[in-house]
């Protein structure tokens, strides 16, 4: 979250017009924003919410974004303004902002491929993360995989930068794979290298339910290819779910009294695979 004044927008749009006396007192304006501060609040986020996902066209909030952020690029200067260029990149942030569509993630790969050549953008791991978790959501895994490399190599320049985020998207990228692949080939190395990933990053923080999320993908492949897998194999997938149940139990305790419904499936999924005969 981040506090934005009148002058702010003023200055990032590089539009003295924008607030003029004449638009401060429109009624219909004054309906959804306030101006008895110096900050510029929007009265109802859910109705600001509404109005981009089904009134505003996309290809406006598209156009928006890319000249607010490359305004934004220009003024690196000032810190204040850098969480702006973070929300704007960010994809949970840009998905709320564009209604349900097919070309809804095409806005938002459109947007990262626009802004990675930015200043702020092109050495930061966290943009590079970002851009990797949209290729995944479109199932480019490949491509998703490049861009976290790239994340962790922007990461590795900065003192002390936590990999746990990338660590566990690298992880989730070399599951879905899997998953998404048909033949067997070579399959548990690669679940091996992701499961190291993932089972460790429980014992950088556990308080993040990241890990478990993602370790659901356990059940999918041990379910697909168990047919093709020899008892060992099968067995290794187990204990390792098996060892995340334990660290599991571990972080339900840090969580009481309530628990996220990602951690409720988490249980439930870790309860079959322990039912699965091998």
């Amino acid at each position: 979250d981040f506090h934005i004044s009148t002058e702010d927008v003023l200055y990032i749009c590089d539009n003295k017009q924008l607030f003029n006396s004449s638009f401060r007192t429109d009624k219909t304006v004054r309906d959804f924003v306030r101006f008895d501060t110096n900050l510029f609040v929007i009265k109802s986020s859910i109705l600001a919410e509404y109005i981009l996902k089904y009134i505003i066209p996309p290809e406006e909030i598209y156009a928006t974004i890319l000249n607010v952020i490359e305004s934004v690029d220009k003024k690196t200067t000032n810190l204040n303004y850098k969480p702006i260029s973070n929300a704007l990149t960010n994809f949970t942030s840009l998905q709320s902002l564009f209604q349900e569509s097919p070309t809804k993630i095409n806005y938002i790969i459109n947007i990262f491929e626009r802004a990675k050549n930015l200043s702020y953008c092109r050495k930061n791991p966290q943009f590079w993360l970002q851009y990797a978790i949209a290729r995944i959501a479109k199932e480019e895994y490949a491509i998703a995989k490049q861009y976290l490399g790239t994340a962790y190599s922007y990461a590795s320049q900065i003192d002390n930068y936590d990999t746990f985020m990338i660590d566990n998207h690298y992880a989730r990228v070399l599951l879905e794979s899997l998953i998404q692949s048909t033949k067997f080939s070579a399959t548990m190395d690669v679940f091996k290298d992701a499961h190291t990933l993932l089972y460790n990053s429980t014992f950088k923080d556990n308080t993040r339910d990241y890990p478990y999320r993602v370790a659901i993908l356990y059940e999918k492949i041990l379910l697909k290819f168990r047919d093709q897998m020899k008892y060992s194999e099968k067995s290794l997938i187990k204990d390792a779910v098996s060892n995340f149940s334990v660290r599991l139990e571990k972080f339900k305790k840090k969580q009481k009294p309530s628990v996220s419904k990602y951690i409720r499936d988490a249980e439930e999924s870790f309860s079959r695979v322990s039912q699965i005969p091998i």
